[in-house]
């Protein structure tokens, strides 16, 4: 019943959508850390290879 109340409540709309909207975010910028991490690397092996 809380947890009714605290989905329908309008009072904690703004809440709710700046928690997904910050859920979003950390999600984004958690891939493109996962890109750039990739990336990193896969130009890091690339540097050992060809000096190897």
């Amino acid at each position: 019943m809380i947890r009714d109340f605290w989905l329908f409540s309008p009072a904690l709309i703004p809440y709710r959508v700046v928690m997904i909207n910050h859920m979003m975010v950390l999600r984004l910028l958690g891939l493109f850390a996962e890109h750039h991490y990739f990336l990193f690397s896969a130009r890091v092996w690339a540097a050992i290879f060809c000096e190897g």
